[in-house]
């Protein structure tokens, strides 16, 4: 997310945020209340020089292989649709759905995700439902 202000200092910020935190955040630097309750967090603290205080989890999924699958008559069959989780900046798990896959990331130390966890680790696969 990119913001700008004439009274804002340049500066990268590394929390995670998700889509469901731009409208609170807009609403905060604006100084408009929102008119109901919302599901995301503001970031504005952290735009003006504060520190996160809160450990954000975000999860997301995509459909795209399935939909390269089709649209290339199954050159890309295998592929699988994924769904994901990432806590704070640190941890990354990706389910792969319609598979027993598994990835665990961590993106301190493997920001590229080439390292998965899970893999030597079966205690945690089952753990993990698979």
């Amino acid at each position: 997310m990119v913001i700008w202000h004439k009274d804002l200092a340049p500066r990268e910020i590394d929390t995670q945020l998700g889509l469901v935190d731009i409208v609170p955040t807009v609403l905060d630097l604006l100084d408009v209340r929102s008119p109901a309750p919302l599901d995301g967090h503001s970031l504005a603290g952290i735009v003006c020089g504060g520190e996160a205080t809160v450990e954000q989890v975000h999860y997301s999924e995509t459909h795209y292989p399935r939909e390269q699958v089709e649209a290339t008559n199954g050159e890309y069959h295998w592929t699988h649709d994924k769904k994901s989780v990432r806590i704070g900046n640190r941890y990354k798990i990706i389910f792969h759905v319609d598979s027993d896959l598994v990835e665990v990331f961590d993106l301190r130390s493997d920001p590229m995700e080439k390292r998965n966890l899970v893999r030597g680790m079966p205690d945690q696969r089952r753990q993990a439902g698979t």
